[in-house]
């Protein structure tokens, strides 16, 4: 329409400027209203549409950076309630000591598991420390803990994928690259846990160390490297949840 109005608009002007120089709206107070108020009408209604459309432009960009937030808050909740679901409601203070315990004991179990022979009494001792803890600072075990994992990696794809799209588009931020790419090997690290080794219940771990005394050869064996591979996956998971604590600072600073 404003391709249309503003040079007809113009046409106007001159008309009026030259009907004025020829006198031809003189006693012609009507027609002269008519003319100059047709005239403002043909600049006015482009003017008009240009702001509106600039004004809708603008409050659409708003929505949508309010849609984008309100999706961004519900998805960073939903990560925080999943990454706290199996510490204690009275251990949440404390539990990042008891996690870097376990980074300890894991190291004397592997010493101990790589001795020749291993020392079955004291791995019996380290295990019952390490679930003792756990037990006392954490909910669940075995598929528990293997269920946590693998939706604490659906909602980190979720919001790698989805929203963190979303939220750039949007102009808003994300995060600092290098937090982003640390949370990013977090994450893999996460995935990478083996865990059929995770979902081993402890009477299956007190079998293992048992036949490392009275099992036969291939039994002390098969003990040796199915307790290392529980190591290794303990450990982890261990080293995920230590650094937990920082990934949820840096996750609730998202779209801020």
């Amino acid at each position: 329409m404003a391709y249309v109005s503003v040079p007809v608009g113009l046409l106007a002007t001159a008309l009026g400027v030259y009907g004025d120089t020829r006198g031809w709206w003189d006693n012609r107070g009507f027609l002269t209203n008519l003319v100059s108020s047709f005239t403002s009408l043909l600049f006015g209604v482009p003017t008009a549409l240009v702001v509106l459309s600039h004004l809708q432009g603008k409050q659409a960009e708003a929505m949508e950076r309010r849609a984008v937030k309100n999706r961004a808050e519900a998805a960073k909740q939903a990560y925080r309630e999943l990454a706290l679901q199996l510490v204690r409601p009275e251990a949440r203070t404390n539990y990042g000591v008891v996690v870097a315990g376990f980074l300890v004991t894991g190291d004397e179990i592997r010493q101990g598991l790589e001795r020749n022979p291993p020392l079955p009494g004291k791995l019996h001792e380290l295990y019952e420390k390490r679930v003792a803890d756990f037990r006392g600072t954490f909910t669940g075990e075995g598929r528990e803990l293997v269920e946590w994992i693998e939706s604490m990696l659906l909602l980190w794809e979720q919001m790698d994928s989805e929203i963190r799209p979303l939220i750039e588009g949007a102009g808003l931020r994300w995060m600092p690259l290098d937090r982003y790419r640390e949370l990013r090997v977090h994450h893999e690290r996460l995935a990478s846990i083996d865990r059929s080794a995770v979902i081993r219940e402890v009477n299956t771990l007190n079998e293992y160390v048992r036949n490392l005394s009275t099992g036969s050869l291939p039994q002390r064996r098969s003990a040796v490297r199915r307790l290392g591979a529980d190591c290794t996956a303990f450990q982890g998971w261990t080293l995920f949840v230590v650094s937990l604590e920082r990934i949820l600072h840096d996750i609730e600073h998202i779209a801020r």
